[in-house]
């Protein structure tokens, strides 16, 4: 689904995307919407977790997209809500490990 945002196989690992916001940063706003859009293969490094997307405070909309075929290795292979707000619209949220969104119940629509 959507125009593909993904991490070479053969590059070190790395998330994806990063949203920074006044819990982490004071006095950021960060806000990052996407239509359209296929986050895939994004690895969060270790002990880091948010490998498609970290959310550190800011806001998030995804719209007709996909994350998936993210990884870490604690938490949030797909999307990682530290603080702030995610919404799905139209989108999945699949096959990332170790699972989809964290914590449990951060992103509504995510299982």
């Amino acid at each position: 689904m959507g125009v593909p945002l993904t991490r070479d196989p053969s590059a070190p690992a790395f998330r994806v995307m990063q949203v920074q916001g006044a819990a982490n940063v004071p006095g950021t706003k960060g806000q990052l919407s996407l239509v359209g859009v296929s986050v895939r293969s994004g690895s969060a490094v270790p002990p880091f977790p948010g490998g498609g997307i970290s959310n550190l405070g800011g806001t998030v909309s995804l719209l007709a997209s996909s994350v998936t075929g993210n990884t870490a290795t604690s938490s949030g292979g797909g999307i990682y809500v530290n603080s702030g707000g995610v919404t799905l619209l139209g989108t999945t949220v699949s096959g990332n490990t170790p699972d989809n969104c964290a914590p449990s119940g951060s992103v509504i629509g995510c299982t």
